[in-house]
């Protein structure tokens, strides 16, 4: 796990200096799935498709593969409150998509 982590830091430091034509990437949650968007594209990845949702101090991480999913930074909610509703939130939904299987949310 913890290695997962370095490898997805060590990824994003190699973002080119051009990242901003990649666009912002808005992340919302609800109980059908992650719901991304960008401004040439949207998409829903339902909540069977996410293997786990972790935190760091900066980061939320909603992963769909071992080295795949998406990275919400902290600092783009407003409080910390906001930040622990959303991820208290898709945890919930996550749980909630599981069969009575062990999960990972």
């Amino acid at each position: 796990m913890g290695a997962q982590f370095f490898l997805m830091r060590r990824c994003l430091r190699r973002v080119p200096a051009n990242a901003d034509r990649i666009g912002t990437l808005t992340v919302r949650v609800d109980p059908e799935g992650v719901r991304v968007k960008t401004a040439i594209s949207e998409g829903t990845v339902r909540w069977e498709g996410v293997l786990q949702i972790a935190e760091t101090l900066d980061y939320v991480y909603l992963l769909t593969g071992q080295y795949v999913g998406f990275v919400v930074p902290k600092r783009a909610f407003t409080d910390l409150a906001t930040g622990k509703a959303f991820v208290d939130t898709a945890r919930s939904y996550c749980e909630s998509s599981r069969r009575p299987i062990a999960s990972d949310c």
